[in-house]
């Protein structure tokens, strides 16, 4: 034990148990939201189909809690893809409001 006591070494090694957890978790719920985005429902009366993402992203942030959860949608802000979507909404906007 190296002249740890007892909780001291508990404390680390649960400390570092559930940090691999809550990484174990953030990678996961990525993954499920990248998953989500993929699937596309066209709809008949809109050439925009409806993705699976929104869906994800709210049960992942119910899952998950709000900690976890913005760091699992974190990746989707700061992707080079994410800041070419988010430039063609902003583009959007300024569109409709002419």
């Amino acid at each position: 034990m190296n002249g740890m006591s007892i909780p001291a070494v508990l404390n680390e090694r649960v400390v570092h148990g559930r940090v691999l957890t809550n990484i174990a978790l953030i990678l996961g719920a990525s993954a499920i939201i990248a998953i989500a985005a993929q699937i596309a429902i066209p709809l008949p009366f809109t050439p925009v189909p409806l993705t699976l993402q929104p869906i994800a992203v709210i049960l992942v942030g119910a899952v998950l809690g709000s900690t976890r959860g913005a760091a699992a949608a974190a990746p989707w802000i700061v992707c080079p893809w994410s800041r070419r979507a988010m430039r063609n909404i902003a583009i959007t906007i300024r569109l409709l409001r002419r």
